[in-house]
């Protein structure tokens, strides 16, 4: 008398379920040597997965289900034991059953496995260069690509620009008959597309590091790497000699156009006298591009913290003319603006975010290639003024002009 599955286990104990995983795929129950199959009780199944033979045996059972279209299949993996294993193992049973795994192409590394082989093979391609680049960029690494005395990267900058010429490199020739992974064509043109993107992640470090040194910034090869993609535009690279300034740290900074500043940035407490009488020295710095003006502990306790600000007010931009007799400049009000002041390095505004004057502070206001910059010392970093005329109306403005 045949003996028939007693019905799935309910590990919680809870009553037995109908055994449904007769080997015809009709929703019978299934004919094992013991009480239960190995759909039905979990230990079954562990003792199966264990063996070579009863796993064959697993997986042949799977491959007929799916063949005749029996629901059965899909049963086995949300009713029955199977419901215990992973996801992994859940697809590769599938897998050994016939069933085509759905790999979404976007994330998939599958649709990617002839690309990877050619780029195993033959190198990834050198990109063209960007149509978009200018005329300066492109004489600025022609320039850089000769040899002459200084130049200690004209190697990297001549790979990258005759390798970028030479792609796809259709006239490569060699004598080598015995074309392996390691000789021939190939390996020639594998190599000088690696040595390409070499170049260019040793140029991507040494222009990062070209902007945390600080002032003065070689700013034609500044923008050449911005319009190559090495560097991002609204980085923001901390100077090697102000990063342990941690009360007035120096930055680098990459505008969304591409122009370098520097700037010396202040922490949000405009309400402390300290910081306000800083905002003056700070903006002298970013106004230069450059740190140029320091304060001395003798000298900020005996004249700037009397001369500077008097009841928490700031009334005395002529002291801050005085300081810059130091640096052979002076300050000229400017009542308003047409063009940029003839012969000023910058402008400082005393600004203030309440309108009172007792809350004021300097600013520093800088041009670059027609654009005007506004640097202040307690915002995150540089802001372009879109209106001069208001901003000059608005605050009150000195022109740094020399003697």
């Amino acid at each position: 008398m045949p003996v028939y599955c007693a019905g799935f286990e309910d590990p919680a104990g809870g009553l037995a379920r109908p055994c449904i995983f007769a080997h015809d795929g009709n929703g019978g129950r299934a004919r094992p040597t013991g009480k239960r199959c190995m759909l039905c009780c979990l230990e079954k199944l562990q003792q199966a997965l264990s063996s070579r033979v009863a796993k064959g045996n697993l997986h042949r059972l799977l491959k007929h289900w799916r063949r005749i279209g029996s629901p059965t299949y899909e049963a086995a993996f949300g009713l029955g034991s199977l419901c215990a294993l992973s996801t992994n193992e859940h697809c590769l049973l599938r897998a050994r059953a016939g069933e085509g795994c759905d790999f979404d192409l976007q994330t998939s590394w599958l649709h990617k496995k002839k690309q990877r082989l050619e780029h195993f093979v033959m190198g990834r391609p050198i990109p063209a260069a960007s149509p978009d680049i200018s005329q300066g960029s492109q004489k600025y690494l022609k320039a850089k690509a000769k040899w002459h005395k200084g130049n200690r990267d004209f190697r990297l900058h001549w790979r990258y620009r005759q390798y970028r010429v030479k792609e796809p490199f259709a006239n490569i020739k060699t004598r080598c008959k015995r074309r392996t992974y390691w000789r021939g064509r190939n390996a020639i043109v594998r190599g000088m597309r690696r040595a390409w993107w070499r170049a260019r992640r040793i140029l991507k470090t040494k222009y990062l590091a070209a902007m945390a040194a600080g002032p003065p910034y070689n700013r034609s090869g500044l923008k050449w790497a911005v319009e190559e993609g090495l560097l991002e535009t609204g980085i923001q690279v901390p100077l090697a000699d102000g990063a342990v300034q941690l009360c007035q740290p120096r930055w680098s900074f990459l505008t969304p156009a591409g122009d370098v500043l520097y700037f010396e940035s202040l922490d949000d407490r405009k309400s402390s006298k300290t910081k306000r009488l800083q905002s003056a020295k700070v903006s002298i710095n970013n106004a230069f591009g450059r740190p140029e003006y320091a304060i001395d502990r003798e000298e900020y306790v005996h004249d700037w913290s009397s001369r500077m600000i008097r009841n928490g007010v700031i009334f005395s931009p002529p002291y801050v003319d005085s300081m810059l007799e130091r640096l052979g400049f002076k300050l000229q009000l400017l009542r308003e603006y047409s063009a940029w002041p003839a012969g000023a390095s910058g402008l400082l505004q005393i600004r203030s975010t309440t309108g009172s004057a007792a809350a004021g502070y300097w600013a520093a206001l800088i041009p670059i290639e027609g654009r005007v910059y506004l640097l202040d010392a307690f915002q995150r970093g540089p802001a372009l003024i879109e209106n001069m005329q208001h901003a000059v109306q608005v605050y009150t403005t000195y022109a740094m002009v020399p003697f």
